[in-house]
């Protein structure tokens, strides 16, 4: 058997917005639904999410099958507030080095492509979420989507992280077609390894490919009956192995020298659908001009709404691609109400 694979498993949570109307601006009215937040986090969570990670567990301290899981931080509070259970399952099974947790960003953001101090700042503050909550350091990093260019690499690189996963640009590969791990541009220690975009395709028909790297969501999961029935698939073609055994196996690799970001996200999202579609591309912008003078007040509270308002989610909403119970704009004018109340908030 000559391929090899690592698998990544994707966890993250939006909270649901109010229903905020121009009339709604400046009254103080929240805009999260906590408590309906709650109940839908515990509808998918017990309905699937807790089975999966128990049986990532199982997995990887059972059957020697190396798992790596990114959680955002508003899963992992979660989880923490409804099972802390499955929390020390995962904390003991980390000990036992075949199960890994991935750096990311917190609240599962497009920062880095717009922000580069906010995407250090939303990092971090996963860093100590990761800390304090599984005691854990994390050596590689999944960037929303799987964002990536050379200034992302380099500002991953000088925070400690030994490699990351990037979007593929397939023509860019080519004579090295074939080939899924390079290193970053300038940093020739740092790994970048390529996602398989195909949901495990070329794991199984492509007989020149030996190396691959694939990652699901919860629904990916759902959809292939079951994190067990993936790796029973997925060991009749591969070795699985982990993002570190993948860097030491492999000898020789080449840069991937990529200036301007590009996005290899499982789903099908491109960067170019967000700046195409106006409805995204104006809140984004909008948000983000918000960044210096919300910072500048110092208020936690002004501090975590904000932040919290960057989750890639919201902007998706804003797409007639997305499964959903508003129409785009209908959804559009209410973040826009929400950001033209913070900006009331700051005047005042």
């Amino acid at each position: 058997m000559n391929k090899t694979l690592s698998l990544a498993l994707i966890f993250d949570f939006t909270y649901s917005l109010e229903s905020f109307t121009l009339f709604d601006i400046g009254h103080q009215k929240p805009y999260f639904k906590p408590i309906q937040s709650e109940e839908n986090f515990m509808i998918a969570y017990q309905g699937q999410h807790r089975e999966t990670l128990h049986e990532a567990v199982q997995l990887t301290t059972q059957d020697d099958t190396p798992i790596s899981l990114y959680l955002s931080g508003s899963f992992i509070t979660l989880m923490s507030k409804f099972d802390p259970e499955t929390i020390s399952l995962i904390k003991k099974a980390l000990k036992q080095g075949k199960l890994s947790l991935l750096g990311g960003t917190y609240h599962h953001s497009l920062a880095s492509i717009y922000s580069f101090k906010e995407f250090i700042s939303d990092i971090k503050t996963h860093q100590k979420l990761l800390k304090s909550t599984f005691d854990y350091h994390t050596s590689y990093f999944y960037n929303t989507e799987n964002i990536y260019c050379n200034d992302i690499a380099d500002t991953l690189h000088e925070l400690g992280y030994k490699g990351l996963f990037a979007g593929t640009i397939e023509w860019y590969l080519w004579k090295n077609k074939e080939m899924r791990l390079f290193h970053a541009t300038n940093q020739p220690e740092q790994s970048v390894f390529l996602l398989d975009n195909d949901r495990g395709n070329s794991l199984f028909s492509d007989p020149d490919r030996h190396r691959h790297f694939l990652q699901f969501d919860p629904q990916t999961i759902n959809s292939f009956g079951g994190l067990k029935s993936i790796v029973q698939k997925a060991r009749q073609k591969a070795k699985i192995l982990s993002l570190n055994e993948q860097v030491i196996n492999t000898q020789d690799t080449t840069p991937y020298n990529i200036k301007s970001p590009v996005m290899g996200s499982v789903r099908g999202l491109s960067l170019e659908s967000f700046h195409s579609n106006a409805l995204q591309n104006r809140a984004l912008k909008e948000y983000y001009k918000l960044e210096d003078p919300v910072k500048k007040t110092k208020d936690p509270d002004m501090l975590h709404d904000w932040a919290s308002l960057g989750n890639i989610q919201y902007f998706l909403q804003m797409s007639k691609d997305e499964d959903q119970h508003l129409l785009p704009y209908d959804y559009y004018n209410i973040y826009m109400n929400i950001l033209n109340d913070f900006t009331l908030r700051l005047i005042k």
